[in-house]
């Protein structure tokens, strides 16, 4: 109950939820009848095929249309299905579907964007709450195994419950206000506003750094990858730019590689809704790459060398 009365304090205070305002349980109850009476009306397969071809672009929005909910009155390159919306020759009812997946899409981004500090948060007030509160002797031993099964760093992976918890403690010895903290910032913000030389050099760090694998490196470079592997909740950075009839998209690059095939599906699939040529302008291996679709059109790929000029190396 500590933990999740934590994460209600966060969710209640931070501007990145803000946006969303109190009423999503019934935004999606609403969703899903809109999709039911969709089914009804075009058809279960045309639906379930829609849907699946929207699903990759609902991880491919911008998080600053998040703050003060600018998501319904605006769009920008970065929000893809709001492009889509814009630009696109859609069917009434692709059209709503559409409107349905992004709205959703947008409502799910606090907390992947928030996944670290939300944990952490939640953490550090079980861990302060508890001991020596309102848990009866018998209780308290439960409570620290539970904490610490929470809190474990696993070999390979990033636990956001520990590292959040750290940084927030890390945050509070120097002197900052983690509620302020837990009121303004993201992840990524977070770590570039809490990881310093001190925290690089302290045994939690080191703790998490190890079971991450590989060799340690200069703390701004660890913070550096730390950042990459945190920011726009892990997905790549695409922009869309019309060129005419034909939509370009633009890899932000980040120093990794997108997954090609991966990639290759949802440029056809969103060449069939675009009804025309869409192109995928990407890096690889530092060659530039372009990846081609149209509607019921075979991809195609090719060195670019003119990407080189227009994705941006992060």
């Amino acid at each position: 109950m500590a933990h999740v009365l934590g994460h209600a304090d966060l969710f209640v205070h931070s501007r990145w939820f803000a946006g969303l305002g109190t009423q999503v349980a019934e935004l999606l109850a609403s969703n899903a009848a809109r999709v039911e009476a969709w089914v009804e009306e075009v058809g279960a397969p045309a639906v379930e095929s829609l849907l699946d071809r929207l699903h990759p672009l609902s991880e491919l929005l911008d998080p600053d249309l998040l703050l003060a909910g600018r998501f319904r009155t605006a769009t920008s390159p970065s929000d893809l299905l709001g492009l889509l919306l814009q630009r696109a020759e859609l069917e009434p009812w692709e059209r709503d579907l559409v409107r349905i997946v992004r709205e959703e899409a947008y409502a799910l981004l606090p907390p992947r964007l928030t996944r670290v500090i939300n944990e952490g948060w939640a953490s550090l007030w079980h861990s302060t709450l508890l001991p020596g509160g309102p848990l009866a002797s018998h209780e308290v031993g439960e409570a620290a195994r539970t904490h610490a099964r929470a809190t474990a760093v696993g070999a390979g992976g990033l636990n956001p419950h520990r590292l959040g918890l750290e940084l927030l403690r890390h945050a509070s010895a120097c002197g900052l206000d983690p509620f302020a903290l837990r009121a303004a910032l993201d992840d990524v913000a977070l770590v570039e506003a809490t990881f310093d030389a001190a925290f690089a050099a302290s045994p939690a760090w080191a703790e998490l750094a190890a079971a991450r694998g590989g060799e340690r490196r200069p703390w701004p470079e660890e913070r550096a990858a730390l950042v990459g592997e945190l920011a726009n909740a892990g997905r790549p950075r695409l922009r869309g730019e019309c060129e005419g009839d034909v939509l370009t998209l633009v890899h932000d690059h980040d120093g990794r590689d997108l997954e090609l095939d991966e990639a290759g599906a949802v440029l056809q699939g969103l060449a069939s809704l675009w009804r025309g040529e869409v192109q995928l302008l990407t890096l690889e291996s530092g060659r530039g790459l372009r990846l081609r679709a149209g509607a019921g059109a075979v991809l195609e790929r090719e060195e670019w060398p003119q990407a080189l000029e227009r994705c941006r190396v992060l």
